[in-house]
C-alpha cells in the first residue's frame, strides 16, 4: 500500500473482505506492507538485515501502576535473544546514548511519541546529552539507525478534526527509511495497556523467523484470541472505567492502528 495525503490515516487492515462466511478484516487474509513512495518499492525485495541486538525503552505505557508496567515491559524481551530493556522510571546505568546506538540493531520504544506537528522527535531517553536522547537522534545520517524500529506509541491527530494531510506519519517514516532503517512498525494511535505489551511481545518473537508484515499479522491474529480488562486499556477509556468488563482482542481500537512499513519478500530470505 502506498498511501497519499489523508489515506495514511486509514487502517487498510480493517477493510472488509467478503468471504463465504461473511465479511472479515483484510488482515485476516493478507499481510499488509506500507511504503511511503513508489520509489521505495525495492524495500519489498531487500535482503533482510541480521538482527543481533535488541533494545527496548519502556515508559509509563502499559499500566498506570509502576510495578505492573515494569513487569510487562521486562517480560517482552525475555524470549528475545540478546535483548536489553531500559526502564525510564529507574536509573539507567548506560555509559551513553551513543554507546547504546552502536549496540542496537532493533529498537522498540514503549512510550508515547507525539508525531503531531514537529513533535515526532520526542525525547524518550533521560540520559546523557539532550541532543542524543531524542527518537530523531537515532535516525542520523549516514546510515546508522537500527535496522528495525517499533514505535507502538506513535500518536497522530487521527482521532481529532485536524488531520495533517498524513505528514505526521509520512515525514517520520521517510526520515527513518532514509537514515537506514529497513522496517518500521508504528501506530496511528497509541493503544497502550496490556494489549500492546501482548502484541509487541508476540511481534518481536515472530520477527525472529517471519518477514515484518507477516510478523505483525500473526501477532494481530493471536491478539484476537485474548481477552483484556477494559479498564486497563487506555484507548477504551472512559468506557466502563470502574468495572471489570472484559473485551476481546479483536476490538479494532486495540489492533487496527498498527502498520508495518518496509518489508522483504519471503523469497529473499
Amino acid at each position: 500500500v502506498v498511501p497519499h495525503d489523508r489515506l495514511w490515516y486509514i487502517p487498510f487492515e480493517l477493510l472488509p473482505v467478503k468471504t463465504a462466511v461473511g465479511n472479515q478484516p483484510w488482515i485476516a487474509h493478507h499481510a499488509v506492507t506500507y511504503i511511503p513512495t513508489l520509489g521505495s518499492i525495492e524495500l519489498a525485495f531487500a535482503k533482510p538485515f541480521p538482527v543481533t541486538q535488541t533494545v527496548g525503552i519502556v515508559g509509563s505505557f502499559f499500566a498506570l501502576d509502576p510495578s505492573t508496567n515494569q513487569s510487562l515491559g521486562q517480560s517482552i524481551g525475555q524470549e528475545i535473544p540478546d535483548s536489553h530493556t531500559l526502564l525510564l522510571a529507574q536509573r539507567n546505568r548506560v555509559p551513553s546514548v551513543s554507546w547504546l546506538k552502536l549496540k542496537t540493531d532493533q529498537l522498540w520504544v514503549a512510550t508515547t511519541v507525539d508525531s503531531t506537528s514537529n513533535g515526532w522527535d520526542t525525547r524518550v531517553l533521560p540520559l546523557g546529552n539532550v541532543d542524543q536522547t531524542r527518537v530523531g537522534s537515532w535516525l542520523a545520517t549516514p546510515h546508522t539507525s537500527p535496522a528495525r524500529v517499533l514505535l507502538p506509541g506513535m500518536r497522530t491527530a487521527v482521532r481529532s478534526d485536524e488531520l495533517a494531510h498524513g505528514d505526521e506519519l509520512f515525514l517520520p517514516i521517510c526520515a527513518m527509511l532514509f537514515s537506514g532503517t529497513q522496517h518500521v512498525s508504528l501506530s496511528r494511535w497509541p493503544a497502550g495497556g496490556v494489549s500492546t505489551s501482548t502484541l509487541l511481545q508476540r511481534q518481536l518473537e515472530e520477527l525472529q523467523s517471519e518477514p515484518p508484515s507477516a510478523a505483525l499479522r500473526r501477532a494481530v491474529l493471536a491478539l484476537w484470541a485474548e481477552q483484556f480488562v477494559a479498564a486497563s486499556e487506555p484507548t477504551l477509556l472512559p468506557w466502563n472505567k470502574n468495572e471489570a468488563v472484559l473485551v476481546g482482542g479483536e476490538h479494532p481500537l486495540l489492533w487496527a492502528g498498527y502498520m508495518a512499513v518496509g518489508d522483504y519478500s519471503s523469497e529473499s530470505q
